[in-house]
């Protein structure tokens, strides 16, 4: 199988492109290197990657919404994703598997969930709006000659997210600098987090398959629950810092993708173990 991964140098697709590099037959090909610094706007960049492509791997996308104006968004998040489908449409690609995301929901009435497929799209900023019309463009290619399955992810931790901007590197970057993890409120806030190797997972199995599947954690872990658990992989203390206002949050509803696969995510404490060991 000759597989394409785009967004190959993000965390995801860091981890899936060792995982794929493993897989005796399997011979991948990266959208983006030194050598070929491809970008996923270029209609020819994409029907150039895509020659003699069985399945792809979605992954690419413009994630730094924080300075990222919406234009730039949709034309990466949307308009990127729209080139890519349809090139393999005409290059004969049988299967294609795309990273939508999480922030395309929004908890609805204070309940944290846990939230369906079928739920109603919200996305509450930009980077969450071009993620939900990529996804619902998607949604359009499901009647296709592809193959595409759109897999909503949840937040993701890892080796490579450790030393980056996400709530579990930053209560591990308090505790090691200061001994101290604070904790915005009380703490209440639900949180979906899913360990990068379960996500890898979830795309190799998705192959072959088609819709929308959320991967997550499958658990309402609150903010309280990954400082307690971080404080005990590392050392340290909890602060909470009460003056705070708490958004509710949301979890996701994993029962389709594991009825459709078997997926079982790890608890967080073992993926964060995981992570840790291998993180220099």
């Amino acid at each position: 199988m000759n597989a394409l991964v785009t967004g190959n140098s993000g965390l995801i697709g860091l981890a899936l492109t060792r995982r794929l590099g493993a897989i005796p037959g399997v011979r991948v090909r990266l959208f983006r290197t030194l050598e070929a610094p491809r970008d996923i706007r270029d209609r020819q960049a994409v029907r150039e990657a895509l020659e003699g492509i069985d399945a792809v791997f979605h992954l690419a996308g413009l994630l730094n919404y924080r300075r990222a104006t919406p234009e730039d968004l949709h034309a990466v998040n949307v308009e990127g994703t729209r080139r890519l489908l349809d090139e393999a449409l005409a290059a004969g690609v049988s299967d294609v598997i795309v990273a939508s995301s999480q922030d395309v929901y929004a908890a609805s009435d204070g309940r944290p969930g846990p939230l369906r497929e079928e739920t109603p799209l919200r996305a509450r900023d930009a980077y969450g709006r071009s993620k939900q019309e990529a996804d619902e463009l998607c949604q359009r290619y499901l009647d296709s000659r592809l193959r595409l399955a759109v897999l909503r992810i949840a937040a993701v931790y890892g080796p490579e997210s450790l030393g980056r901007d996400n709530v579990v590197a930053r209560f591990l970057g308090d505790a090691r600098r200061e001994g101290v993890i604070r904790v915005y409120g009380q703490g209440r806030r639900i949180r979906d987090i899913v360990w990068v190797e379960d996500v890898v997972g979830a795309l190799l199995a998705f192959q072959g398959k088609a819709g929308v599947f959320n991967v997550g954690g499958g658990h309402p872990y609150t903010t309280r629950e990954i400082a307690e658990t971080v404080k005990e992989a590392v050392g340290g203390r909890v602060e909470f810092d009460g003056s705070q206002e708490e958004e509710t949050g949301f979890y996701l509803d994993i029962s389709k993708a594991r009825a459709a696969i078997g997926y079982e995510p790890v608890w967080f404490g073992t993926g964060l173990q995981r992570s840790l060991a291998v993180h220099v």
